[in-house]
């Protein structure tokens, strides 16, 4: 029987707590159905001086709030509490990157609501930093979730591929 990789463990942990968006799996599988992820470096390539680098690809989590009808989302609670404390615990870790947190302001049509009233994005080395960072706090993280939210979040791990800023 094959061992649980990162992201398995990750939503094995979750389910209980109604945290996994488990509707993306495919039907009639279960959790051992999601695919081991890991961490690859980028091939050598590059930079516009000529110079070589070396690119590692980052893992994005991101924890998405669906606007849901006549649910409760108390975004001063999550931000001036909720994610003060969630930052002070995880970015110690040293694959700690950045995190962003985000509220939804409306969708695409005039006057329609957002499809997600909150996000929170964190950017770690990998999966597995992610994970070293998050499950020694995992407890206390979930349950202040019912100090802001009723809202049960999607959960979903990426690759970053490509990140630009200005410059």
């Amino acid at each position: 029987m094959p061992t649980a990789g990162p992201a398995q463990t990750w939503l094995k942990l979750m389910v209980p707590l109604k945290m996994a968006a488990v509707a993306s799996l495919p039907r009639g599988k279960g959790l051992s159905s999601v695919p081991e992820m890991q961490y690859q470096p980028m091939p050598l390539s590059r930079g516009a001086d000529g110079f070589s680098m070396s690119v590692k690809r980052m893992t994005k989590v991101s924890i998405l709030y669906p606007s849901t009808p006549g649910a409760h989302f108390d975004f001063d609670y999550y931000v001036s509490k909720h994610m003060p404390r969630s930052i002070e615990l995880l970015s110690t870790h040293p694959g700690f990157r950045r995190v962003t947190v985000e509220q939804g302001l409306s969708g695409t049509e005039p006057d329609s609501p957002p499809a997600y009233v909150a996000a929170c994005f964190y950017t770690f080395d990998s999966i597995e930093s992610f994970l070293g960072a998050f499950m020694p706090h995992a407890e206390e993280l979930q349950s202040d979730m019912r100090n802001y939210t009723d809202i049960a979040p999607q959960i979903q791990f990426n690759e970053i591929r490509i990140e630009e800023a200005a410059h």
